[in-house]
């Protein structure tokens, strides 16, 4: 009925969809599973290095954000995404430094805030 040809194709395409599904998954489960540890503990520091390293390039588009608020020096988009570049390397070397030494004392964070995300806490709500 199939030829031999069409089979090997159909099974390739098998393979292939099987592998999107797992790809489009994938983040899900991480997502799941990223619930944050509780504060003092090796998991936290680890869990913190991994983040700071993943997200590190949100300290970039924050900080063009906050000096266009703040607009102290133009351009704003500029020194805001200088120094947005100089706080990201520092997030990624922290977190390299904090994920090598997960298992050893030292779990309070060196980078503030502890969280990329947490800059976004403490943004002025506008009332209109």
């Amino acid at each position: 009925m199939f030829s031999k040809n069409l089979y090997a194709k159909l099974w390739r395409m098998r393979r292939i969809v099987i592998f999107m599904l797992l790809l489009c998954l994938a983040p899900a489960a991480v997502i799941q599973a990223a619930e944050i540890q509780s504060e003092g503990t090796s998991a936290r520091k680890l869990q913190r290095g991994f983040l700071n390293v993943a997200l590190s390039p949100m300290e970039i588009s924050t900080q063009i954000a906050r000096e266009g608020r703040e607009g102290k020096t133009e351009p704003t988009w500029l020194f805001g995404g200088l120094k947005g570049i100089e706080l990201a390397v520092r997030r990624v070397g922290v977190g390299i430094y904090e994920m090598l030494t997960f298992p050893f004392p030292g779990y309070e964070p060196i980078v503030r805030p502890e969280f990329p995300w947490q800059y976004f806490d403490d943004e002025p709500k506008k009332t209109s």
